[in-house]
Formats: C-alpha cells, sequence, structure tokens
C-alpha cells in the first residue's frame, strides 16, 4: 500500500500476525510503500525503485515468497500521475504478481481514455506474460474530491498462476483515498431527512442575503410551497443517501472589502466576504444539527468544552475559573492558568485528521457528507464587474461556515483529554 511513512515512524504501527516492511518515503508530498507478510512466511524484501533515485519516479518493492518449497515474486509498484512506468525489472515470467497504484487510465478497466500509463500497462498486457484482475462489478478503488470513483489500483499475475489467483477489493478499506466510517446502528442518525428539518432552518434564512454561484435567493426558498418543499426535499434525500454532494455548494465567491481608513494598496486592508450556496447552507445547517445532536446526545464531547454549545457559554468558564482562583486562595494553594490564542485556529485545521476523527466516531451519512463538503473547496475573486479566475481553497475549515466551529470542536476534542493524562 501506499504509505507515506519515514523508517523511525514505523515503529508506531503493527498489525497482529504481520510483518511489515517500508519503502521509506521520500523527499516528496507523498511517497513510501509498505507490505505486510505474514507470520510464519518465509521472505526476502529487497528495493528496486525508488522515487528519488528512479528517472521514472516510480517506486517498486519485491518480495521472494517462499511457500511449499517454490519461490513466488511479489511487487508492488506505486507510480506518481502524469508518468510513464518502465517495466525492465519484471525478469520472471513465472509466478509473479504485479500490484499496485498505477494511477493508469484505460477502457480495460473502466476508464474512458488512455493516458501513457495505462499505454504501458496495455503493452505489458499484450506480451502475453501478464493477465488482468478486474471486474466491472467491483467496488472502485479511488474516490476522487468530486465524488467521482476510478481504479487506478491494479493487479496483475503470470499466466501460470492465473487460474489459482483471486482478487478481493475491500470495501471501506480506510486510507488517504477512501476513508472508511465505522458501521453506524443509529438510524435516527442516517435517516432519510424529514420536511420539519428542512423547513426550520429556511425560516431563519435572513431575507435580501446575496446568493451564490447558483443565483438562489433566499427569497426563492421562503416563498416554497409545500408541493415545492416536498420536491426539495427528495431533491436533499437523494444527495444525503448516495454521498454525494454539488460541485456549486463548493464554490465561494468573495468580496474584498476596504477597511476604513486603511490603506488600499495593502491586501490586510481588506476584509474577505464569501458568497456560497443559500441551498448548500441550508442543507448544512440540517447536518450540522444532526450531528450535534448527536455529539450532546452520546457524551461525545467533554464538560470542559463550553464554546459553541446549546445552554452553555463561555460565562461558565469565568465562573469556573473565578472559582478556582478562590478556592486556591482559601487554601494557600498554587493556581496555573494558561490563555492561548490560536492564530489562524480553523485555517490549521487538518481536513485527513478531521476525516479520520469523523470516520471513527461512527456517523455514517453525516461522515459522507463532510468528506465532500471539506474537500477541493474553490473561490473566485469579485472586485467591481470583474471576476478572477477559480483557485482551490488551501486545507482547512470554510471561514464563516455554519458547521466549522462544531467540526473545529470535535478536532480539539482530544486536547482535554491529554491534558488530564499529563497532570495526573
Amino acid at each position: 500500500m501506499e504509505a507515506n511513512l519515514s523508517n523511525d515512524k514505523l515503529k508506531y504501527f503493527s498489525f497482529k500476525g504481520y510483518s511489515l516492511y517500508i519503502l521509506p518515503k521520500s523527499r516528496q508530498m507523498v511517497s513510501g510503500l509498505l507490505v505486510g507478510v505474514k507470520t510464519g512466511l518465509t521472505a526476502d524484501f529487497r528495493i528496486i525503485k525508488d522515487m528519488d533515485c528512479s528517472p521514472d519516479k516510480n517506486e517498486v518493492i519485491k518480495l521472494n515468497l517462499w511457500k511449499n518449497g517454490k519461490r513466488f515474486n511479489i511487487l508492488a509498484i506505486y507510480s506518481p500521475p502524469n508518468n510513464k512506468p518502465d517495466f525492465s525489472y519484471l525478469n520472471s515470467s513465472t509466478r509473479t504478481v504485479l500490484m499496485g497504484d498505477f494511477n493508469a487510465h484505460s477502457p480495460i478497466w473502466g476508464y474512458i481514455d488512455s493516458n501513457n500509463a495505462g499505454k504501458s500497462v496495455e503493452d505489458l498486457l499484450n506480451s502475453n506474460i501478464f493477465e488482468l484482475f478486474y471486474n466491472h462489478s467491483d467496488p472502485h478503488t479511488y474516490l476522487h474530491y468530486n465524488v467521482t470513483s476510478t481504479s487506478p489500483d491494479l493487479l496483475l499475475v503470470t499466466s501460470d498462476i492465473s487460474e489459482y489467483s483471486r482478487r478481493y477489493v475491500i470495501v471501506n478499506p480506510g486510507s488517504g483515498h477512501h476513508f472508511g466510517a465505522r458501521a453506524s446502528s443509529h438510524s435516527i442518525l442516517n435517516s432519510s431527512l424529514s420536511l420539519e428539518e428542512l423547513t426550520q432552518p429556511i425560516t431563519c434564512l435572513k431575507s435580501g442575503k446575496s446568493s451564490g454561484e447558483d443565483g438562489v435567493h433566499s427569497e426563492f426558498l421562503q416563498h416554497l410551497s409545500t408541493c415545492a418543499l416536498s420536491t426539495l426535499l427528495r431533491f436533499f434525500n437523494l444527495i444525503w443517501n448516495s454521498g454525494t454532494i454539488l460541485s456549486q455548494w463548493l464554490r465561494a465567491i468573495v468580496l474584498p472589502i476596504h477597511k476604513k481608513d486603511k490603506d488600499p494598496k495593502d491586501l490586510q486592508s481588506y476584509r474577505p466576504i464569501s458568497l456560497t450556496s443559500i441551498l448548500g447552507e441550508t442543507k448544512e445547517r440540517i447536518v450540522t444539527k444532526r450531528l450535534s445532536w448527536f455529539l450532546e446526545t452520546n457524551s461525545l464531547l467533554p464538560e470542559e468544552q463550553a464554546g459553541f454549545r446549546q445552554f452553555r457559554s463561555t460565562n461558565q468558564q469565568i465562573t469556573f475559573l473565578s472559582q478556582s482562583i478562590k478556592d486556591a486562595l482559601d487554601k494557600s494553594r498554587i493556581l496555573s492558568a494558561v490563555f492561548i490564542d490560536l492564530k489562524s485556529a480553523y485555517d490549521t485545521v487538518g481536513t485527513d485528521k478531521l476525516l479520520l476523527k469523523l470516520a471513527n466516531i461512527g456517523i455514517e451519512n453525516i461522515f459522507n457528507w463532510f468528506r465532500g463538503f471539506l474537500c477541493q473547496r474553490l473561490c473566485k475573486i469579485r472586485y467591481g464587474r470583474g471576476f478572477s479566475k477559480y483557485g482551490v481553497l488551501k486545507p482547512g475549515l470554510p471561514q464563516g461556515s455554519v458547521s466549522s466551529c462544531t467540526l473545529f470542536s470535535i478536532y480539539i476534542n482530544d486536547l482535554v483529554h491529554q491534558q488530564n493524562d499529563y497532570w495526573s
């Protein structure tokens, strides 16, 4: 598998019953391979290609595996996008397995057309030495940020062992490409949205609010008939149950508002106002309300966390601190307090880590929603009547988003536990 691990990090990972071997990550952003060998099997691990030294930037590792007195050659490959792999290292035509992320496109395994990597794999198959194991009915192995799915991960075996080989795709394996949300038995949480859930956030919309790219204004929703609301509800539920999200809901139009008495030539003199889809915001409010209900009902947020929670406020924290100071003075004890100002807190949230925390909670439909909502968000600047091109926003939580406060609370949730462990 694509590991992105260094040698010093390997000690923190283990799989019961398996010995782990890695090709350490290179200086590239994402690289490295990991393979596990079942305990009891005799294996010889070798690094064939390293991204830093390989002309085609491919990474290849090899296991010589012995079973029943026969040697099998197991090779794993990672080929970065827009590269053409060189298979000259394949010097055996028997008992050989080649697998990995080839980033290769071909109609043979479900793509519309072929890229250079795909043509290289096609040439390898045309040699009649290797056979491709692929079934169009198998789950795809890569989920793109736009919620399309493909199969860049391939399995090839030499013809002499093909009849003894099988390919299995684990559904929701959990990885950087496809986070596995834990199965949830919370039928209410994952049930279809109700008409009451839809109408409540619509009544809270402010009139006169500017629309996003889709051109839908708040007044459009506020004046919908019951029949039209039911149609909108069916549309929302279609999105909810399929785990997809509209691309227009991920786009923002940013208006730079000049701050009074500030230098107009300085970028810091402007306050950005984002115009997003009101339809998307309505759906986000529904999902966030369900998430908050689930967190509170199951006591998943610590008692020490008072921010952005119903029936709680910072006044409680001030009262608690004041009482703690008084108690310390009465008992002639020392009380330590640390005040932290997190600069650009939302911008520094790691999206992958946040999604992993959401996946571990076990909120299937809500997780699927935020997986699409947080990835590959775009914005363009409007100045006067002109627009810039769209640009990809940096990872983090969207500023001004309905759900950002709740998601940030989840992101820092374990800080309290770490603090308690330290003081104990």
